[in-house]
């Protein structure tokens, strides 16, 4: 049975996701061009389970009962006295833990619905505030949103196969020092294709949050995208490894999302202790060749802090580039939020300590955070 909430004409909310009500949506996002991987209801299914929080699909439909309108969002505790008003408070995102997912729709009067619906929402629950993330300021449009120029993701643009990837100078040295070195290790570029391949690359991307001291999503979260996202074709794990006869070694692991002919790099993890193999650049470049066979005409590497220099010139040296994110809150503390907390860097002394912590305490502590961001 569909739990559905009929609203005012034209306007329901969906709290769970039958085959047929996936299929519609899935038809409507796949000839938005707005749409991002982020507003797929599968996504949306893993985020709930992952965090056994509910979620809500706000869905407009014409005269005719077809959708012309939707937004996702889903409810967070918020973490309790975190060091920023948004990340302390209740909120009902869309999405959490994710980068564009605003409200989708054919025209600005049913978007402007859309967030009249979502604003009710937000009322209804007592000290909550709605955060909806876009790539353009809400409040122009709605101005009882304070919009927060977030920062940028960087998106590289495809060129078609059989033509230059448009890299540059110094990063076509790289590459042939990366293909080079691949070559006399025995290094390969393969898929992931057990759940033991995801628990090794799960192992590396723990040591490397653990490293940077960023709160690492737990396994569930991956497992999830694995069950639910995997069959549907929408992520692929890939892995740079080298091959010993019979055995083999993930050296590098790219955990992607795709969505129409966007490919979204979400989490990356690779050996710190074996750098000098340049795997990573080795399976960056394999990724978008591979890419380029398969007619992708994006691949997006990401959300970067602004002031996170080396990552951004990294991304710039594939020949990405920025386009803005905006965070827009609504109610409760919304007039207390700031931009969020950026890069500081890996030379404080907690960041250095925090390197030392068992793996299953920063496995752990990410569980404890994330499920509340």
């Amino acid at each position: 049975m569909l739990a559905k909430i009929t609203t005012k004409k034209g306007i329901s909310i969906i709290k769970e996701l039958s085959p047929n009500i996936i299929l519609e949506l899935e038809n409507y996002i796949k000839l938005h061009p707005g749409a991002r991987f982020y507003h797929h209801p599968l996504y949306l299914k893993v985020l709930s389970l992952e965090s056994q929080l509910p979620f809500k699909i706000i869905i407009s439909r014409n005269d005719n009962g077809e959708i012309n309108g939707i937004m996702n969002l889903l409810e967070t505790r918020g973490l309790t006295l975190g060091p920023r008003a948004v990340i302390s408070s209740k909120r009902i995102s869309s999405l959490p833990r994710s980068s564009i997912s605003g409200p989708l729709s054919d025209n600005e009067s049913i978007t402007l619905s859309l967030l009249d619906e979502a604003k009710h929402i937000c009322d209804s629950h007592f000290g909550y505030t709605l955060q909806i993330k876009t790539n353009y300021n809400l409040a122009e449009i709605d101005s009882s949103f304070k919009s927060i120029d977030w920062r940028n993701t960087y998106i590289k643009r495809l060129p078609p196969i059989g033509e230059d990837l448009n890299l540059k100078k110094n990063t076509k040295y790289g590459i042939k020092r990366s293909l080079l070195k691949a070559n006399e290790n025995n290094i390969i570029f393969r898929e992931a294709s057990s759940l033991k391949d995801f628990k090794d690359w799960y192992k590396l991307y723990l040591l490397v949050m653990r490293y940077h001291r960023v709160h690492a999503r737990p396994f569930r979260f991956f497992n999830l995208c694995r069950e639910i996202l995997k069959p549907a074709g929408l992520m692929q794990l890939n892995l740079a490894v080298i091959e010993n006869g019979s055995s083999s070694e993930i050296l590098s692991g790219n955990f992607n999302f795709i969505f129409r002919d966007i490919y979204l790099n979400g989490f990356k993890s690779g050996q710190m202790k074996k750098n000098d193999l340049l795997a990573g650049d080795f399976l960056l470049y394999n990724e978008m060749l591979m890419l380029q066979e398969k007619r992708f005409r994006f691949f997006d590497l990401g959300e970067t802090p602004d002031n996170h220099q080396s990552l951004i010139q990294y991304k710039l040296k594939w020949g990405a580039e920025p386009e803005r994110v905006y965070h827009n809150f609504y109610g409760h503390k919304s007039h207390l939020v700031k931009k969020g907390m950026d890069f500081k860097g890996d030379s404080s002394l907690s960041t250095k300590l925090w390197r030392y912590v068992p793996l299953k305490l920063t496995q752990y502590a990410g569980w404890l955070v994330n499920r509340r961001l």
